[in-house]
């Protein structure tokens, strides 16, 4: 129960954020919840996150900033 009332007031926010700011202010710290999903993941079941993990979260970063990129240069 609390965590769907913490994870409904995150959206809130979010889009609250959304709102008030840039889109490209934003966005990049979306992808801040790949880090606390790792600390979570490590703080609650000790693990740690492979090359693949790690991999994959690097190509979805790199994704991101590069559509951020292209976005904001028109």
């Amino acid at each position: 129960m609390a965590g769907g009332t913490i994870l409904t007031f995150a959206h809130v926010l979010i889009v609250k954020a959304f709102q008030l700011a840039p889109c490209a202010a934003v966005s990049p710290l979306k992808y801040l919840s790949l880090v606390w999903a790792a600390m979570v993941g490590f703080m609650v079941w000790g693990d740690l996150p492979g090359p693949i993990k790690l991999l994959g979260a690097a190509m979805v970063v790199g994704a991101g900033l590069f559509i951020l990129y292209g976005e904001t240069k028109r």
